[in-house]
């Protein structure tokens, strides 16, 4: 309901929608912080998880700094792009290096890199 809100730009019931994610996602960490207190094994099972949820409960929409867009893979990131049908993508940019003419027994990968970070700023130095 919070996407439609926002999408209708109706920004009060937007807000008050996030509000009461935040609540839930909280109260379920207290939750299990409390189930699993005294249990060592327990709490090293869930400490990566619990740290992620902490990490998206306390982060804002424009906040600066490292935003964790997805709970499953962490590593992903937010790249701007200049298209009105999709101004955002979340990945990771990487770089390919193949052969310029065709080798004997077909194509292959020289090289490959993943850049992070905006890619403006990822692009290889040219050298």
């Amino acid at each position: 309901m919070a996407g439609r809100y926002a999408h209708a730009k109706q920004f009060k019931r937007h807000n008050r929608e996030l509000k009461f994610l935040r609540t839930r996602l909280g109260r379920l960490i207290r939750d299990i912080r409390r189930k699993i207190d005294g249990d060592e094994s327990l709490e090293a099972a869930f400490a990566v998880p619990l740290s992620r949820a902490v990490q998206v409960r306390h982060q804002r929409q424009r906040q600066r700094g490292p935003k964790l867009y997805s709970l499953h893979t962490p590593e992903v990131e937010c790249i701007g792009k200049d298209k009105a049908r999709a101004p955002y993508e979340f990945g990771c940019k990487i770089s390919v290096a193949t052969p310029a003419t065709k080798p004997k027994g077909g194509k292959f990968v020289l090289h490959a890199k993943a850049l992070h970070g905006t890619p403006m700023t990822a692009r290889p130095s040219a050298q």
